[in-house]
């Protein structure tokens, strides 16, 4: 009887944490959605961006000179990428 009560006191604190560490994240991510959107298009476009790119996006909107062609504002409309304001990855 004793274990069940101590299983459930447990099953409760985890839950708590767990529940708290959801809630935290959904509010970061809901004040950040501008910073969010600019990293989700900078992937798409390039695949991986260091920290130090990140941080520049985010907080200069500084795009790095060798990827700065994702910062212009070009109204590529001609695919479904270039329709919400993204555009399709170049591969060389």
């Amino acid at each position: 009887m004793f274990q069940k009560q101590l299983l459930k006191k447990i099953d409760k604190e985890i839950r708590k944490l767990v529940d708290e560490g959801y809630n935290h994240a959904k509010e970061i991510l809901t004040t950040k959605i501008d910073d969010l959107h600019k990293i989700a298009k900078a992937l798409l476009t390039y695949e991986t961006l260091t920290g130090e790119e990140i941080e520049d996006i985010i907080n200069k909107n500084k795009y790095p000179e060798t990827k700065q062609d994702l910062a212009k504002d070009d109204d590529n409309k001609d695919s479904a990428l270039g329709s919400i304001g993204l555009k399709p990855k170049i591969v060389h």
